[in-house]
């Protein structure tokens, strides 16, 4: 899916941006500046985006270390703490999830 951009039918047609790219954009724009995760086919359009941003990527170990290390980062820094995931896998960050959110 991409999008573009432009505010009148004459002004020159600007980059296409995918959803992934926009959507980091956005967390750049409110403030993030560290996101956790492991990269994979299901995530690859967020980290597309993520070069043309001055947000820190940090890759765990396992992926379940994503949800937990987003919580920590939150619960030590008080700035939002965000984890890349995606529903397949939802199971490996159940708990990291329940403690961000409990």
């Amino acid at each position: 899916m991409t999008q573009t951009l432009q505010t009148s039918s004459s002004a020159p047609a600007t980059p296409s941006l995918t959803c992934g790219e926009l959507l980091v954009q956005w967390l750049e724009y409110y403030g993030v500046e560290t996101v956790f995760g492991i990269p994979g086919v299901h995530t690859v359009e967020l980290y597309r985006g993520l070069p043309n941003t001055n947000i820190r990527h940090v890759t765990p170990r396992h992926e379940q270390g994503a949800g937990f290390m987003a919580d920590g980062y939150y619960r030590a820094s008080a700035k939002v703490g965000v984890c890349f995931h995606h529903r397949s896998g939802y199971d490996e960050y159940h708990d990291g999830h329940g403690a961000g959110v409990g």
